[in-house]
């Protein structure tokens, strides 16, 4: 069997030994960004001191061609990607984009011969003899130019961003919901606090079960409602003599504006209310809250009197 021409580029004489050494690692990456099948094979890059050079040689043996080590660019960049699409044809572009492409079999640069094509290069691959594509850290994106080996010219799309932020695909940024401000949110709950009208009467509140509490949200969000006779001394947040729940209601609004929420009596709100004679009053504290969708609870506490 004719053994296998591998291509290499390298610096220096000695940076061919060390692309010998690590050349199968650098073919399988190649080789999944362009999908060819195993031929010529892509070796690692290596820094020294003199230009960019490169080698071909029997992966079998570690023999090198008669071509010999031969310099390509006239660069002495730190690093080097390499992709030879066939056993005649191979593209070099180092890290501050000075592509060349040439004939690994002599180390003939082709007629296009060295040109200057990007800035910071990060990755090649030459799926055909035709068409090479890079990718280039731009300042604040990763760009991809694709460009013809054979003249070295990039094609109409020129260089195209496909990751922003300049390391990555963009991190998903969080929706923000504006805020209604705590003022407009307390004026809310303290009409929706002072019932009113003739549906505020202890005998309409009776006959509904509930009263119709009118509520402008500031916002989507949920508001909340509760009624509470507290015994003297006693305190909605400190419970030593347990406030009395008469009537509550909630509701989940997704959009500002005007909506009622039924507070509806309790078991013991209805047998309190219909103690209340003709003419007399009771004597509650309302407790309501709204929490705007994605803000925090404001909570507001007012007394107010219920008329028979």
């Amino acid at each position: 069997m004719a053994s296998t021409t591998t291509a290499a580029l390298v610096k220096g004489a000695l940076a061919g030994l060390i692309g010998t050494a690590a050349m199968t690692a650098a073919q399988a990456a190649e080789m999944r960004l362009s999908g060819r099948e195993p031929s010529l094979v892509p070796g690692q890059v290596a820094a020294g001191p003199s230009n960019d050079q490169e080698v071909t040689f029997d992966p079998t043996s570690g023999a090198v061609n008669s071509a010999g080590a031969k310099a390509i660019t006239g660069s002495s960049s730190q690093g080097v990607d390499v992709s030879c699409p066939s056993s005649s044809q191979c593209t070099a572009v180092d890290d501050v984009g000075v592509e060349v492409t040439f004939d690994p079999t002599s180390g003939t640069v082709n007629a296009a011969g060295v040109k200057k094509i990007a800035d910071r290069v990060l990755a090649l691959s030459c799926p055909s003899s035709t068409q090479c594509t890079i990718l280039n850290q731009g300042f604040q994106d990763i760009q991809a130019l694709t460009f013809d080996p054979t003249t070295g010219t990039a094609n109409a799309a020129g260089f195209k961003a496909i990751f922003k932020g300049g390391g990555g695909p963009p991190a998903p940024q969080p929706s923000v919901t504006p805020q209604p401000s705590v003022k407009r949110v307390v004026a809310a709950l303290v009409r929706a606090l002072t019932p009113s009208g003739a549906k505020a009467k202890i005998g309409a509140i009776l006959k509904a079960g509930a009263y119709p509490a009118a509520f402008r949200a500031p916002s989507a969000g949920t508001v909340r409602i509760a009624w509470y006779q507290v015994p003297k001394g006693a305190r909605i947040a400190r419970a030593k003599k347990k406030p009395v729940l008469i009537a509550s209601g909630s509701k989940t609004l997704t959009r500002a504006g005007k909506t009622t929420l039924k507070v509806k009596l309790t078991a013991k709100g209805k047998s309190l209310l219909k103690k209340v004679k003709k003419g007399h009053k009771l004597k509650l504290t309302g407790k309501g809250s709204f929490t705007p969708k994605g803000g925090r609870k404001t909570t507001r506490l007012k007394a107010f009197t219920l008329k028979r």
